[in-house]
């Protein structure tokens, strides 16, 4: 997963980034800017096709985050390739989700918690914090 200010799908299924890697932003909308997550699955060839997506916002304590409306996507996706035991290189498929401008409490620590098929890892988590007040 890459935090960045955008991020786009392209025809080709290329993902277009600017601004990526931050790990830093201001707590209110106006000066944050938009956020854009882009994830990249990368699926071994034995588990090829549909798969469930959730991404939540959480406070690194595991709140909710912001407490009064979660930021909460989920869905489902589709891993498409050659089913070859042959073939040792996973396959790669790519969400891209922008966001809008959206507040946080300022002096926070935050992070992205990704599951997949109701399955997940720490290493799934994306962290970033917000500059105090």
């Amino acid at each position: 997963m890459v935090l960045a200010r955008h991020a786009s799908l392209s025809a080709e299924g290329l993902v277009d980034i600017l601004g990526a890697g931050w790990m830093v932003r201001p707590p209110d909308a106006e000066t944050a800017g938009p956020m854009a997550i882009a994830i990249f699955f990368s699926v071994p060839r034995d588990e090829l096709g549909d798969h469930t997506f959730r991404l939540a916002l959480f406070t690194v304590e595991g709140e909710a985050a912001p407490p009064a409306d979660p930021l909460r996507f989920e869905g489902p996706f589709t891993v498409e390739g050659i089913a070859s035991k042959a073939l040792q290189v996973p396959v790669t498929s790519t969400l891209v989700l922008q966001l809008g401008f959206f507040p946080l409490a300022s002096g926070q620590q935050y992070e992205w918690r990704l599951h997949i098929d109701g399955r997940t890892r720490k290493s799934w988590r994306l962290g970033f914090r917000t500059t105090p007040p």
